[in-house]
């Protein structure tokens, strides 16, 4: 049976459809202006059966960017919260809406040419994100990945304590541990100061670290080192007098 065949503006076949009538074959094409016009040949020439409905043709998807937002560390890493803006465009039929998934998560599809999507917890994230034009037109979907590390490294100090007391002959050793469970460890380092010549005296054992992401951390200890000392020895015991002014000798343990 006969059909109604319609082309583009550039000539390009859009489709056909059946056509209940006289039998005639006629052509739908649509100019550089989108103005549709419906026409049939008879007789050799082409005979136009209507023109001027403004007909407004998309068949072209939106374009979507974003725009991420964020304290930059080191190593492509974030050190604060991160918000991505996403804007789409779209010259035929206009945007309809935004769609996004965080982490692979639900679908959060927002009205409108634009969305933010906020990250705030340490990790790596990654944003797939599509706009969908009144038309029905489908972008395909971009993606985005968005690392996140806040969290300084953390430091245990290890052997000697802080604010702790310790005899001369029995200091433990100080040492220490780091670790960073997101970007890693990058340096760390650790001092040792104060004392006399004997051993003795206050110390302060400082440990410092830093990550991948560019956050640092730092650990005190600050302690005292003393003499044994246990009493007085022979001769001198409570047990006995003294008399007024006579000399004592007497030895420190």
């Amino acid at each position: 049976g006969p059909f109604i065949k319609v082309f583009n503006n550039t000539g390009t076949s859009l489709g056909s459809w059946r056509f209940i009538g006289d039998g005639q074959t006629y052509g739908i094409t649509i100019d550089s202006n989108n103005k549709v016009f419906v026409s049939t040949y008879m007789w050799g020439h082409q005979i136009r059966v209507f023109e001027g409905y403004n007909y407004n043709a998309d068949t072209q998807a939106p374009a979507t960017t974003h725009v991420t937002t964020g304290t930059p560390g080191s190593n492509a890493w974030y050190v604060s919260d991160v918000s991505i803006s996403l804007t789409a465009t779209d010259s035929g039929s206009g945007v309809k809406e935004i769609r996004y998934r965080v982490n692979g998560g639900t679908e959060v599809v927002v009205a409108g040419s634009s969305a933010s999507v906020n990250l705030t917890t340490d990790g790596i994230h990654s944003v797939s994100y599509y706009a969908v034009d009144n038309a029905g037109n489908t972008e395909a979907a971009h993606c985005v990945s968005v690392s996140i590390d806040k969290t300084p490294p953390a430091i245990t100090i290890t052997g000697v304590s802080d604010g702790a007391s310790y005899t001369l002959g029995a200091v433990p050793t100080a040492g220490y541990s780091v670790t960073d469970n997101l970007s890693g460890v990058a340096s760390q380092n650790a001092t040792l100061t104060g004392g006399n010549a004997n051993g003795v005296g206050a110390y302060t054992y400082i440990v410092t670290a830093s990550d991948l992401a560019g956050n640092s951390a730092s650990a005190t200890a600050t302690y005292s080192v003393v003499y044994n000392f246990s009493g007085f020895l022979e001769p001198v015991s409570l047990d006995r007098p003294f008399w007024l002014g006579s000399t004592i000798p007497v030895k420190f343990q």
